[in-house]
Protein backbone atom coordinates (compact mmCIF):
# COMPACT_ATOMS: atom_id res chain seq x y z
CA UNK A 1 0.00 0.00 0.00
CA UNK A 2 2.88 2.38 0.68
CA UNK A 3 5.06 3.10 -2.37
CA UNK A 4 8.80 2.63 -2.30
CA UNK A 5 10.84 5.79 -2.44
CA UNK A 6 14.12 5.54 -4.39
CA UNK A 7 14.71 1.84 -3.68
CA UNK A 8 13.97 2.29 0.03
CA UNK A 9 11.02 0.74 1.79
CA UNK A 10 9.70 3.30 4.29
CA UNK A 11 7.04 0.98 5.71
CA UNK A 12 9.13 0.11 8.85
CA UNK A 13 9.56 3.82 9.63
CA UNK A 14 5.84 4.45 9.30
CA UNK A 15 5.11 1.39 11.45
CA UNK A 16 7.57 2.62 14.11
CA UNK A 17 5.86 6.02 14.07
CA UNK A 18 2.40 4.43 14.46
CA UNK A 19 3.58 2.24 17.34
CA UNK A 20 5.25 5.19 19.10
CA UNK A 21 2.14 7.32 18.54
CA UNK A 22 -0.10 4.59 19.97
CA UNK A 23 2.11 4.14 23.04
CA UNK A 24 2.23 7.87 23.79
CA UNK A 25 -1.50 8.27 23.15
CA UNK A 26 -2.21 5.30 25.41
CA UNK A 27 -0.10 6.73 28.22
CA UNK A 28 -1.80 10.11 27.93
CA UNK A 29 -5.22 8.49 27.72
CA UNK A 30 -4.58 6.45 30.87
CA UNK A 31 -3.19 9.40 32.79
CA UNK A 32 -5.59 12.17 31.72
CA UNK A 33 -8.58 10.28 30.31
CA UNK A 34 -8.62 12.56 27.26
CA UNK A 35 -6.49 13.09 24.17
CA UNK A 36 -5.93 16.81 24.30
CA UNK A 37 -3.22 17.48 21.72
CA UNK A 38 -2.86 15.03 18.82
CA UNK A 39 -0.30 17.22 17.03
CA UNK A 40 1.90 17.20 20.12
CA UNK A 41 1.61 13.44 20.38
CA UNK A 42 2.48 13.06 16.69
CA UNK A 43 5.54 15.31 17.06
CA UNK A 44 6.65 13.43 20.15
CA UNK A 45 6.28 10.14 18.27
CA UNK A 46 8.20 11.50 15.27
CA UNK A 47 11.06 12.75 17.43
CA UNK A 48 11.07 9.48 19.36
CA UNK A 49 11.53 7.52 16.12
CA UNK A 50 14.24 9.94 14.95
CA UNK A 51 15.98 9.60 18.31
CA UNK A 52 15.95 5.82 17.99
CA UNK A 53 17.38 5.99 14.45
CA UNK A 54 20.14 8.40 15.50
CA UNK A 55 21.00 6.27 18.54
CA UNK A 56 21.33 3.16 16.38
CA UNK A 57 23.46 5.09 13.89
CA UNK A 58 25.68 6.50 16.67
CA UNK A 59 26.42 3.04 18.05
CA UNK A 60 26.95 1.69 14.53
CA UNK A 61 29.59 4.39 13.93
CA UNK A 62 31.29 3.53 17.23
CA UNK A 63 31.21 -0.16 16.26
CA UNK A 64 32.60 0.67 12.82
CA UNK A 65 35.51 2.55 14.35
CA UNK A 66 36.29 -0.33 16.71
CA UNK A 67 35.99 -2.87 13.88
CA UNK A 68 38.33 -0.82 11.71
CA UNK A 69 41.00 -1.36 14.38
CA UNK A 70 40.25 -5.01 15.12
CA UNK A 71 39.20 -6.53 11.77
CA UNK A 72 39.43 -3.98 8.95
CA UNK A 73 38.60 -6.32 6.04
CA UNK A 74 36.34 -8.88 7.67
CA UNK A 75 33.85 -10.84 5.57
CA UNK A 76 31.71 -11.81 8.54
CA UNK A 77 28.06 -10.68 8.17
CA UNK A 78 28.13 -8.67 11.44
CA UNK A 79 30.90 -6.25 10.45
CA UNK A 80 29.48 -6.06 6.92
CA UNK A 81 26.13 -4.96 8.35
CA UNK A 82 27.78 -2.26 10.45
CA UNK A 83 29.75 -1.05 7.43
CA UNK A 84 26.54 -0.90 5.38
CA UNK A 85 24.77 1.02 8.14
CA UNK A 86 27.51 3.63 8.37
CA UNK A 87 28.13 3.98 4.64
CA UNK A 88 27.47 7.58 3.58
CA UNK A 89 25.97 6.46 0.27
CA UNK A 90 22.97 5.09 2.13
CA UNK A 91 22.57 8.34 4.06
CA UNK A 92 22.56 10.34 0.83
CA UNK A 93 20.00 7.92 -0.61
CA UNK A 94 17.90 8.24 2.55
CA UNK A 95 18.03 12.05 2.36
CA UNK A 96 16.97 11.92 -1.29
CA UNK A 97 14.17 9.51 -0.37
CA UNK A 98 13.00 11.76 2.44
CA UNK A 99 12.89 14.70 0.03
CA UNK A 100 10.86 12.65 -2.45
CA UNK A 101 8.52 11.55 0.36
CA UNK A 102 7.90 15.16 1.40
CA UNK A 103 7.22 16.10 -2.22
CA UNK A 104 4.89 13.10 -2.56
CA UNK A 105 2.99 14.08 0.62
CA UNK A 106 2.45 17.69 -0.43
CA UNK A 107 1.98 17.03 -4.15
CA UNK A 108 0.54 13.51 -4.52
CA UNK A 109 -0.56 13.96 -8.13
Amino acid sequence: LIPRVARLDITPLILAFIVKFAVVAGIIFLSQSALTNLVGIALYALFGVLDSILTIYFWAVIGSVILSWIAPNSYHPGPQLIIQLTDLYHLRLLAKSFHQLVVWIYHPF
